[in-house]
């Protein structure tokens, strides 16, 4: 499976077209360079896959392969046999992550995150690095993020990219109604 893994290895979701940087990438970046794993949190529709996917677009190079798994349908305390979502396999995660410089991103895993914590650390032999996104934080104040509503300017981005272009009030009213919740933008 280590040929359909790598062939599949940059083919992870991409962001959304209307997708507006956001400056909260930055931190997560930085944040993965002091720690082998970082956990995305925040309310529904706040942008955590959105973020975690476009935060991967700008590390993927230095990472021999992306892997990502969907959190739901995720034993977090078995990485002999992980179901890849992207391709139709599972796969020995902890011999590849033994192995192999992996970037692994792990979306909606909402329960048993410390525990994938110290999974992932005790096969990690090759310097890999995991963002997990959640609803709510699980692990210390170092390893997780917690993403918020987007700022005035990254709101007033997103309303303009629209087919239908809003007026500078209509903007203005938008933007204070919704208070920067990117999935009412």
């Amino acid at each position: 499976h280590y040929y359909m893994m790598h062939a599949h290895s940059h083919s992870v979701p991409m962001p959304t077209m209307s997708y507006v940087s956001r400056p909260e990438e930055i931190d997560i970046i930085k944040m993965l360079g002091e720690s082998d794993a970082v956990q995305v949190y925040g309310l529904s529709g706040i942008g955590k896959t959105q973020v975690m996917l476009t935060v991967a677009g700008k590390i993927r190079n230095q990472f021999e392969i992306i892997v990502w798994i969907d959190g739901e349908s995720f034993n977090p305390e078995n990485l002999k046999e992980v179901k890849l979502s992207r391709m139709n396999c599972v796969v020995n995660l902890a011999d590849k992550l033994s192995q192999m410089k992996i970037l692994l991103l792990v979306d909606n895993l909402n329960h048993g995150v410390s525990r994938f914590y110290e999974e992932f650390r005790k096969f990690n032999k090759a310097g890999s690095k995991c963002m997990v996104t959640s609803l709510h934080k699980s692990v210390t104040k170092e390893e997780s993020y917690n993403l918020r509503y987007v700022t005035k300017d990254v709101a007033k981005s997103i309303l303009l990219q629209g087919e239908i272009r809003p007026t500078e009030e209509q903007t203005s009213l938008l933007i204070n109604r919704i208070n920067g919740y990117p999935l009412l933008l």
